[in-house]
């Protein structure tokens, strides 16, 4: 399940990196700001969305956990 979450990561990293126009060869420093921006953004998107899948594995294991001590 993580390699899954991690390719599912990487995956949109690489979208969102590559759909960002780099305009002319020159890159000037606005535009460079602007793609750092952007990583930084899809990194934090990225982390938001395991950190969630994470929270509700744990709680799903919380509750077989639970079910299993009762019995």
């Amino acid at each position: 399940m993580r390699l899954s979450l991690l390719f599912f990561g990487v995956s949109s990293l690489f979208v969102i990196v590559s759909s960002l126009s780099l305009g002319s060869v020159g890159l000037e420093k606005r535009q460079v700001g602007e793609i750092v921006g952007g990583v930084g953004d899809a990194v934090g998107a990225v982390g938001g969305i395991v950190g969630g899948v994470g929270g509700v594995v744990g709680e799903v294991g919380g509750v077989i956990g639970d079910d299993i001590v009762r019995r």
